[in-house]
């Protein structure tokens, strides 16, 4: 399982149809509901559903980042725009989050 993924499951319960995880944690997910084994991933990947956040998410989101304590915040600058945060300091949290959307400008 993925590294603080439990904590970020508790913390965002209410908020399941905003995000959707891609990459290693979501193959690391559906490995897991069939048994298999399946390599560590340190980070979570996500995609935000922009038409379904609300305010809402965003209160948790961040509360989220600074009860984890991450010191890097990174923003990419390409036409593929990100969120990376790393480096949290309690380290009950993922490692790493990646944020992707299809509308960055509305992150």
């Amino acid at each position: 399982m993925v590294h603080g993924l439990e904590k970020f499951k508790k913390y965002f319960e209410n908020h399941t149809s905003q995000y959707v995880f891609i990459g290693g944690t979501a193959c690391d997910i559906l490995m897991d509901k069939l048994g298999a084994p399946f390599r560590a991933t340190k980070d979570l990947d996500m995609v935000l559903i922009i038409e379904a956040l609300d305010s809402s998410f965003g209160d948790t989101f961040w509360q989220f980042i600074e009860d984890g304590g991450y010191e890097h915040r990174e923003k990419g600058t390409d036409e593929n725009q990100f969120y990376r945060f790393t480096e949290p300091k309690n380290s009950s949290f993922p490692k790493m989050i990646e944020l992707f959307s299809k509308f960055p400008n509305e992150i």
